[in-house]
């Protein structure tokens, strides 16, 4: 959910977290997914700082919204609870989601980049695949970090999710190990936005691609759309 071609057409992404609702002064008003129908309207995974210009959250979630934002990398969680300070019932998560319980190691931009030289979305790129930067940004520096990780599974029983409006994945290349291991029987979101471009690799979308559509078309999910880089289900 990044880059020229999200900002030129990704909009339906975050769009269509009003398709249910009513919308004024370019604002998304509340209605379907109050605390009466889901106990999250949004869970996004790999929430950045929140206010970039691609996220597909930010910009449309009410300000009473209930939402669960999730973050691995420490310097870009505490930007994203100061973004969303304004916010009265959002929760945070300092995790990595994966495959497993424990420690997970990432590699993340370096802090020290010459930022000014770089794509603004250059930040985004945090992934569990060494080559991930080296690939798509040649000149950007990066470091390892290891942090928390949760499965999807257990991220739910810890915060007490039973039900979603919408579910927002983003790790870039890791989404496969994001949703695969996902108990649709206990949680099943009304709708399910990940990114997919990355899914096989860098710009690679291919056999693990299709393994998450089978799954999710099995449990009865249908692709709404999908772009060069995001599917909507």
């Amino acid at each position: 959910m990044r880059g020229m071609q999200y900002a030129a057409q990704g909009l339906w992404i975050a769009s269509t977290a009003c398709q249910r609702a009513d919308r004024s002064n370019g604002r998304c008003r509340r209605k379907a997914y109050g605390r009466e129908s889901v106990n999250y309207d949004v869970v996004q995974i790999g929430a950045h700082k929140g206010n970039t210009h691609t996220d597909p959250v930010f910009k449309y979630l009410a300000k009473d919204a209930t939402a669960l934002l999730v973050e691995p990398v420490p310097r870009f969680f505490r930007a994203l609870r100061k973004n969303y300070a304004a916010w009265t019932s959002v929760e945070f998560a300092n995790l990595a989601i994966g495959d497993c319980n424990g420690q997970l190691k990432l590699f993340v931009p370096h802090p020290q980049n010459k930022w000014r030289e770089l794509p603004r979305w250059a930040d985004q790129l945090a992934s569990t695949n060494p080559d991930h930067i080296p690939t798509i940004l040649p000149s950007m520096r990066q470091q390892e970090v290891f942090v928390d990780c949760l499965t999807i599974n257990s991220l739910f029983e810890r915060y007490d999710v039973t039900e979603i409006g919408q579910l927002f994945v983003d790790t870039e290349g890791h989404d496969y190990n994001v949703l695969m291991p996902m108990d649709l029987g206990a949680v099943s979101p009304r709708e399910i936005c990940f990114e997919h471009v990355h899914t096989d690799g860098a710009h690679v979308r291919s056999v693990k691609y299709a393994e998450l559509l089978t799954k999710f078309t099995a449990a009865g999910y249908v692709v709404e759309r999908a772009d060069g880089e995001d599917t909507l289900l």
